[in-house]
């Protein structure tokens, strides 16, 4: 049976020539060298690492013919098998990898490698996770520094469901490995799933910090951005939150940098300018405020820009900014509207834009009668009346839409403060049109 197997993988490794356009070549036998050995297995361990490197298979098909030639030198060579099952996987040949695994445990069955790389073909790859399990709590067992095996229990844990299993998991992994990228990138986005957002960000950070590939690295900055504007909106000392929002608007323009056609890096980096600037709105420093609130608005306008037509959250978001920060309300009921003409808007954006359309009107009545007022012309009373009317059509429209309780009680206190508004202007109307 051993020898069918050997030979079964050395027909794969001719044919794997083949596919190249090479002509199959036998495997040479030599006498045993060692030296020889090391010499052709670090050349393939090169080939290996450009196939990762440049994502191109042929290096590993070239990485496969010099393991077999490190391995003619001495058949017992384990980091050449190790390196071989590696380079079968990144081809996509799993029971050419399974073989490998298992001869390096015939070969020596106090692998830990050996069993660790069986844990990751069983649980990673063909989801059989209590064969896997069983693999790599055998690889931990055997080598309890083996710092992989714990990082991939973890991750089998986490495809399992069994998150509450991970979490030692990943802090043993660390200790034994705490410059490994890729681990403290798994780690920091366990965290973040866990909602621990402080561990989140530290491992994340220290990832970016070593290097990731490209993908990783987005995937990375993805995760900080959200987890740093999670932590600003609940921080309470407005310099820590500054800080974490300039965090996350860093993350933002790295990602912009990566891919600037994406609606989202600009969506959330607005988020992040919106926050600080009402950091500094809370700080008394309406200037430096105003600053950060046009950097958000020009961010939404250009998320408006790069989302499909008929999405409404970026306008919703540039409306609210128009209201309640720049004080533009006829630009905020301009957005609005648009927002109400799209097709199939659902009830919770219904109500989110009559509710503001009715915020706006509001506001809009408020600063009619207050500069009538301070002017001594109260024939603007009847005018901030038509607004407040608006405002309150508006507000009904918004209590059709709303299902949550807390969202309707929030009306009706609008409603009530409105009411007493607009009596008051009314009084002042109907007294003009008395006098009249």
């Amino acid at each position: 049976m051993r020898k069918f197997l050997m030979v079964a993988l050395f027909a794969g490794f001719v044919a794997s020539c083949a596919t190249t356009g090479q002509n199959a070549q036998k495997v040479e036998k030599h006498v045993y060298n060692p030296d020889s050995a090391k010499a052709w297995y670090s050349i393939a361990r090169d080939y290996a690492q450009k196939a990762e490197l440049k994502r191109d298979t042929s290096y590993y098909r070239r990485a496969i013919k010099n393991y077999y030639r490190s391995l003619s030198y001495d058949k017992e060579f384990e980091p050449a098998y190790l390196g071989l099952a590696k380079a079968y996987l990144g081809l996509g040949m799993i029971d050419s990898a399974k073989i490998i695994y298992k001869k390096v445990l015939e070969i020596n069955p106090s692998s830990s490698k050996g069993y660790q790389g069986l844990g990751f073909v069983y649980g990673i790859i063909e989801k059989n996770y209590p064969e896997a399990e069983k693999y790599y709590k055998k690889a931990i067992e055997i080598d309890p520094s083996n710092a992989d095996a714990y990082f991939g229990l973890a991750k089998l844990y986490e495809k399992e469901g069994k998150p509450e299993l991970c979490d030692t998991l990943y802090e043993e992994a660390i200790k034994k490995k705490p410059d490994f990228a890729p681990l403290l990138k798994s780690a920091g986005l366990f965290y973040k799933e866990k909602g621990e957002l402080d561990k989140c960000t530290h491992y994340l950070e220290k990832s970016l910090d070593i290097g990731l590939s490209k993908k990783s690295e987005k995937e990375v900055r993805n995760a900080l951005l959200d987890s740093y504007i999670k932590i600003a909106s609940k921080e309470k000392d407005n310099d820590k939150k500054i800080e974490l929002y300039l965090k996350a608007a860093a993350q933002a323009d790295s990602l912009i940098m990566i891919d600037s056609t994406k609606y989202t890096y600009y969506f959330r980096r607005a988020t992040a300018y919106e926050g600080i600037g009402d950091a500094y709105r809370s700080k008394k420093q309406k200037k430096t405020a105003m600053k950060y609130y046009r950097l958000a608005e020009s961010d939404y306008k250009k998320a408006i820009e790069l989302a499909s037509s008929n999405n409404p959250l970026p306008s919703m978001k540039l409306a609210s900014l128009y209201i309640y920060s720049l004080k533009n309300y006829a630009k905020a009921k301009e957005y609005v509207n648009k927002v109400l003409a799209m097709e199939n808007l659902n009830d919770a954006y219904r109500y989110w834009a009559y509710f503001l359309l009715g915020e706006a009107d509001y506001r809009i009545g408020y600063n009619i009668y207050s500069e009538g007022k301070k002017k001594r012309d109260y024939k603007y009373a009847c005018d901030a009346v038509l607004s407040y009317d608006n405002a309150k059509k508006n507000y009904a429209n918004a209590m059709k839409y709303a299902q949550d309780p807390s969202i309707k009680n929030t009306i009706n206190k609008r409603l009530d403060a409105l009411e007493k508004s607009r009596k008051l202007a009314y009084r002042v109307c109907h007294k003009i049109a008395t006098y009249k």
